[in-house]
C-alpha cells in the first residue's frame, strides 16, 4: 500500500515567479497523481512534484493530491499558495521648502499586496511614530532641514524611496537698521543695514 512520507507544505511566491509542491511517498507501482486547486482538478499536472512557473495571483489556492496505485489511494494534506505582489513606490516624495514655523507635508503612493507597512527616515535614521503614508513636520526649524526618505514593506519585502530634501526658509529680518548721518556738502554719504535671513538677500534703496 501507499504511505505519505512527506507531506505537502504552505508556500509563498513572488509575481512573476516560481514554487513547487512535493511529496514524499512509498509504495509499489505503477504510481499515479492527481492535483487539485482549490478542489478543482489540474489537468496539466501528474507527478509527484508540481511545478508553477510566472506565477499570477491567480495561482493564490489551496493545493492538494491524490496518490494512487493498484493498492489504493491516499490523499495528501491540503497546502496554501500565497503570490505575493512585492511593494513598489508608484509616487514617490518630493523635496520641499517651508518657511520658519510653518508645516510641511511629504507623501507616498505605494503598491504591492496589503498590508503595506511605512517607515519614514531623515538622515537615514528612523524617524519614531512616523508609519504612516505621509510625514507631517509640524511647525518647521532648522533642525527639520535634511534628507527624507521612506521605506515600504510588505510580506513579499521592501523598497525605499530615494532621499528628498526638506529646506526650511528663514524670513528676512532686519538686524541693524539704517542711522542718520551728518556730512558735508560734497562728502560721501555712506549708508549701511545689516539683514538677516536665508540667503539669497536682495536689497532695493
Amino acid at each position: 500500500p501507499l504511505e505519505l512520507t512527506g507531506d505537502l507544505e504552505d508556500a509563498m511566491g513572488m509575481i512573476g515567479g516560481n514554487v513547487q509542491f512535493k511529496v514524499g511517498l512509498t509504495g509499489s507501482g505503477p504510481i499515479s497523481f492527481s492535483w487539485f486547486k482549490d478542489g478543482v482538478l489540474l489537468s496539466d499536472a501528474g507527478g509527484a512534484l508540481l511545478k508553477l512557473d510566472q506565477l499570477t495571483s491567480e495561482d493564490s489556492g489551496v493545493y492538494q493530491v491524490n496518490v494512487t496505485n493498484p493498492g489504493g489511494t491516499v490523499r495528501s494534506g491540503s497546502a496554501r499558495l500565497d503570490v505575493v505582489a512585492g511593494p513598489s513606490i508608484v509616487q514617490a516624495p518630493v523635496s520641499e521648502k517651508v518657511t520658519l514655523g510653518k508645516s510641511v507635508e511629504f507623501a507616498v503612493i505605494a503598491g504591492g499586496s496589503k498590508p503595506l507597512t511605512y517607515r519614514w527616515y531623515k538622515d537615514g535614521v528612523a524617524i519614531e511614530g512616523a508609519i504612516d503614508t505621509s510625514y507631517v513636520v509640524g511647525s518647521a526649524t532648522d533642525e527639520d532641514q535634511g534628507s527624507y526618505s521612506v521605506l515600504v514593506a510588505n510580506r513579499g519585502g521592501n523598497i525605499e524611496s530615494d532621499a528628498v530634501s526638506l529646506m526650511v526658509l528663514t524670513p528676512v529680518s532686519v538686524i541693524k537698521d539704517l542711522e542718520s548721518v551728518t556730512v558735508s556738502e560734497g562728502d560721501v554719504a555712506r549708508l549701511s543695514v545689516e539683514a538677516g535671513g536665508t540667503r539669497p538677500i536682495s536689497y532695493q534703496w
